[in-house]
């Protein structure tokens, strides 16, 4: 048995991640888990990392009934996650802050065209870097491990994304438009739908502008289609099976006009269903 936080007991022994049985062969006396209290294994548990509570499941049945009961999340979730929205916008949120600008495509003067606001309302941003669209109240949505695991990877993509200073250029997807890069997001809101969202969706759930339809490029890939986008954007392939654990993901770019007369930057949503009744991916763009 594993105790994988440090903990003293009453008579000043300390418990530590090698310690949880403590046998003294002269005197033949055992410390079990059964003396710990449910109070105190649940702080316990409450301060180990995500990644290592599968080991406590193993432990033994009363760990295992802990970990894997609903009351454990809500508590693990409060105590070690921040659902917390940043104030102001940074990062790639800064690219469509400005709006959509004109630009010169094929000879048509696109500046007969106004600049406007991609997002009614920019999404907002959770503190570990995690979008979701403004929509959707993510403080309202049910507390469980599926919620908590889905944060940690896809605060791990993020965190990859940024460390790596990756960006898309869009000549994976659309190869007729790669004159700039947009930097990359990553989103998830929860979905009970048995498909996965349409242009239509994504456009009401995000509170896009209603005039980003007259131009709209929606493809079905493969995973393996992912897969080679990803690897193009230097991502490890982990991300792949994170992104589209199933076998068919989407991407969705809106425009304004036909792909000769454009307005920029225009968004580009790469998503699937990453879990059961969520949908997550990339928010990205086009200019």
């Amino acid at each position: 048995m594993v105790i994988l936080s440090k903990c003293a007991m009453s008579d000043g022994t300390v418990l530590t991640p090698s310690t949880v049985s403590v046998t003294h062969t002269e005197t033949r006396s055992t410390f079990t888990t059964d003396q710990v209290s449910n109070e105190v294994l649940l702080n316990i548990l409450l301060n180990i990392p995500f990644l290592e509570l599968k080991k406590c499941t193993q432990v033994c049945q009363r760990w295992r009934e802990m970990v894997e009961g609903s009351y454990f999340w809500r508590c693990y979730l409060q105590k070690n996650y921040s659902l917390k929205t940043q104030l102001g916008v940074e990062g790639p949120l800064t690219d469509w802050q400005d709006g959509l600008q004109p630009m010169y495509r094929g000879g048509f003067d696109a500046l007969t065209v106004q600049p406007a606001e991609v997002f009614h309302h920019l999404p907002k941003r959770l503190d570990n870097g995690v979008l979701f669209p403004i929509s959707i109240q993510m403080d309202k949505v049910p507390s469980s491990k599926t919620l908590i695991t889905l944060l940690e990877t896809f605060k791990t993509i993020k965190s990859t994304i940024d460390s790596n200073g990756l960006v898309y250029d869009g000549q994976m997807g659309f190869g007729w438009k790669s004159e700039g890069f947009c930097l990359m997001d990553v989103f998830l809101f929860p979905w009970q739908e048995d498909q996965q969202p349409t242009s239509e969706d994504i456009s009401r759930i995000f509170m896009l502008n209603e005039d980003l339809k007259d131009s709209i490029i929606q493809q079905k890939k493969t995973k393996s289609q992912l897969t080679c986008v990803l690897s193009h954007l230097g991502f490890q392939h982990w991300v792949s099976d994170a992104l589209c654990p199933g076998k068919e993901w989407t991407q969705l770019c809106f425009n304004v006009h036909d792909p000769t007369h454009m307005m920029c930057p225009s968004p580009v949503f790469l998503y699937s269903d990453v879990a059961p009744s969520w949908i997550g991916g990339i928010l990205t763009g086009l200019w």
